[in-house]
């Protein structure tokens, strides 16, 4: 399985970017003087944004719509697919550092199916975590793109939330249908959930 994009809990803005909107990735702060911005992407696909016609910027000025004038891909550092974006209205240095750290959105039309085996990251939020010896660890709440591994919350009722790095190796199956994903980390992070 690969994960492919990620979402999160958006507050719906009707007309504008409802929830169903798709968070790509972040802005990591303006690219040039010319007004671009650089995107570090969740995933490892950026063809979701390159062909996006319409993206929003999601930060403390608000969720703003934007069309696309151009992407690029511009290099991974440290495995993390970045990405120069060129946005209509956005055309100066000043005016794209308002938009630091704003969550990258995309209409859910604008998103590609997956072959068979792959998944989104927002296709994991809600589901129940279990462990290999089938005991439930909670329920996956939110996905966390770090500098290092992404990381999986996982909320336990009555209990801080589990926090488990996206390991693709712990990942044993996705079973949509059951709303469950199945995981096998190591002995010790077991222990400490249950604990």
């Amino acid at each position: 399985m690969a994960a492919s994009g990620r979402v999160n809990e958006i507050e719906a803005t009707p007309g504008v970017a409802g929830r169903d909107w798709v968070e790509l990735g972040r802005v990591l702060r303006p690219h040039g003087l010319d007004g671009g911005l650089l995107v570090a992407l969740h995933g490892d696909d950026p063809s979701n944004l390159l062909s996006a016609e319409t993206i929003a910027l999601r930060s403390r000025p608000g969720t703003i719509p934007f069309r696309v004038e151009s992407a690029e891909p511009v290099g991974a550092p440290r495995g993390r697919l970045r990405l120069r974006l060129f946005l209509s209205g956005i055309d100066s240095c000043d005016r794209a550092r308002v938009w630091n750290d704003a969550a990258v959105l995309v209409p859910p039309e604008s998103i590609r199916e997956l072959p068979a085996g792959e998944y989104y990251w927002r296709d994991l939020i809600g589901l129940v975590a279990r462990a290999a010896d089938g005991s439930e660890l909670g329920v996956v709440a939110e996905i966390l793109a770090t500098a290092g591994a992404d990381v999986l919350v996982i909320r336990r009722e009555g209990r801080a939330d589990l926090l488990l790095p996206v390991v693709s190796e712990w990942i044993l199956r996705l079973e949509r249908e059951d709303g469950e994903l199945w995981l096998d980390p190591p002995r010790e992070l077991i222990a400490e959930a249950r604990s």
